[in-house]
């Protein structure tokens, strides 16, 4: 079987963790909120995030340190913000439309919509999509 198309061989995993790192360090960059953002980039920083706050639940929680695992979630909220405002834009909306992500219930038809819609092809009002990132 051909694995070059499936998303389970490692320079394939690896891409997507470089695309969290990308998003985090964009995340606490002054230009965070620019640009746009793939759903590949998007779906890795949301999957890398859910995993480590996981894992920091287990481990913290196992040593009875469980206020650490909220300051680690807490400190991925400005990254998470900035790579859903920039996948918003992506998809040619704009930022302040992440709001709607503070409404219950709604926020989980909003992940999964911004996982699943296409973003706008070639260039849109918030620039091309950016270089370093690929479409899915």
């Amino acid at each position: 079987m051909d694995n070059k198309n499936t998303c389970c061989n490692k320079e394939c995993i690896s891409k997507m963790f470089d695309l969290f790192i990308y998003a985090l360090k964009n995340g606490y960059a002054v230009e965070g909120l620019n640009g746009r953002a793939t759903r590949l980039e998007f779906g890795s920083f949301v999957l890398f995030a859910f995993l480590i706050n996981i894992a920091c639940n287990i481990v913290f929680g196992m040593i009875g340190l469980g206020f650490l695992s909220i300051l680690v979630s807490l400190a991925l909220i400005p990254a998470g913000v900035c790579v859903g405002v920039r996948r918003l834009h992506d998809l040619d909306y704009s930022g302040w439309f992440y709001l709607v992500f503070l409404i219950p219930f709604v926020n989980l038809v909003m992940l999964v919509l911004l996982l699943a819609i296409k973003g706008t092809e070639g260039s849109n009002k918030f620039g091309n999509v950016s270089p370093n990132t690929c479409k899915i």
